[in-house]
């Protein structure tokens, strides 16, 4: 007897090691045991049931039956019964079902003999149960009994394990669904945004619209020629403003304006208005600007721009205004240059700026960069007209 329970151990201990290096497959894992434990032991029907989500509730889910012909049997109410039975268990049992009791009359339901009962837990937590049922042999009961006892950690094990990453895998796909569902919430909040958004540029540039309108109206009816004069600068400046806030409510991403196209727009609308003709020519620039870099900006061509236009070439004098716009080393350089007459004799940039001009230093200040002023006519040898230069850094759009 002592060799047959010496032999049962070393089986044993071998099933366990294998039962181990399947951990990472509770379901093939149970299916092993199962099936030889049925050999090994010599019971018709193995079952491994787990309980529901290891939530306390009586309810007990099949991981495995061998022969799986019998799972039916898995779902019958006297098979629950035993595996309610079991979570009042502290140690494997054997059971007959001519002795008293709810296994006992469990047994009687389903018709069948001696039945093993080995509650599967893991700490205080129960984690499922093993039940050999229809013994063929109770001989050496108690040494199965004694030997389940040590298999059933072990295989606790393997469904914690199992428990823990399918609940990891519940708290992944119920996190990502949150995740999804905010970040639709999101997108519908962003989009709404971007509507509104669209829709105040497009007010702001109607309103500033409005405002030119009312300008030009004024200007036209005055008899001052100075006033008008004025009036229509201030028109230009407002216009180049809701210029920006047009570019905006167009673009796609409304954080930033396509300089290119701007400037381009800019330099045509004050040819339109000032009915000159001299070309401007602006080389295209893959440029995006912030609003708060490019109604500045605006401002200055419109200032630069209506100046060559109207003073570089006058009595009918050909030539052209060149606008550029370039980055280098994370400098923004702005040049607004022609070839027409300069500035003339006595022009100090510091001193004798006119109204426009101190515009244009004021806004190369908020830009944080400054306004260089070259007469060509003056500083080189055979040259003529005039360049004005503004270097500021660019800014994260």
């Amino acid at each position: 007897m002592h060799d047959h329970a010496q032999a049962f151990n070393m089986l044993f201990t071998d099933l366990v090691e294998k039962i181990l290096s399947m951990a990472d497959s509770p379901g093939r894992c149970a299916d092993f045991l199962a099936e030889n434990l049925r050999a090994l032991i010599g019971a018709r029907t193995v079952l491994v049931l787990e309980c529901t989500h290891f939530s306390g509730e009586r309810l007990h889910e099949i991981v495995s039956v061998f022969p799986e012909r019998r799972r039916s049997m898995g779902y019958h109410e006297a098979v629950q019964s035993i595996a309610e039975t079991s979570h009042d268990l502290d140690h494997t049992e054997l059971f007959e079902p001519h002795t008293h009791g709810p296994v006992a009359e469990a047994l009687g339901r389903l018709g069948i003999g001696s039945a093993i009962v080995a509650p599967i837990k893991h700490g205080g937590t129960r984690m499922g149960v093993l039940l050999l049922l229809d013994l063929l042999d109770t001989t050496g009961s108690r040494t199965i009994m004694e030997t389940l006892d040590r298999l059933t950690p072990a295989f606790s094990l393997v469904l914690r394990n199992a428990f823990l990453y399918n609940n990891l895998e519940l708290e992944v796909a119920r996190r990502t669904r949150d995740l999804e569902e905010r970040t639709a919430s999101l997108q519908a909040a962003l989009a709404e945004k971007e509507v509104m958004l669209k829709e105040v540029h497009h007010r702001v540039k109607n309103n500033l619209q409005i405002v030119t309108s009312l300008l030009f109206l004024q200007a036209d009816s005055s008899k001052s020629a100075a006033l008008r004069d004025a009036l229509k600068k201030s028109r230009g400046r407002i216009q180049s403003m809701a210029l920006v806030h047009e570019e905006l409510y167009r673009s796609e991403d409304l954080a930033s304006v396509d300089m290119s196209e701007y400037v381009k727009k800019l330099c045509a609308d004050l040819s339109e208005a000032l009915e000159i003709t001299v070309p401007i020519v602006f080389r295209k620039c893959s440029l995006k600007l912030p609003i708060t870099q490019s109604i500045p900006c605006g401002l200055i061509l419109n200032e630069l721009v209506t100046n060559a236009l109207k003073y570089a070439y006058p009595d009918n004098r050909t030539g052209e205004i060149r606008v550029t716009m370039s980055v280098d080393n994370g400098l923004i350089r702005l040049v607004v240059e022609d070839d027409g007459v300069g500035l003339g004799p006595g022009h100090d940039d510091a001193d004798s700026c006119s109204l426009g001009l101190s515009l244009v230093e004021g806004l190369a200040a908020q830009l944080h960069g400054c306004l260089k002023i070259t007469d060509k006519s003056v500083d080189e040898p055979g040259g003529s007209g005039v360049r004005f230069e503004i270097d500021f850094p660019g800014e994260e759009t």
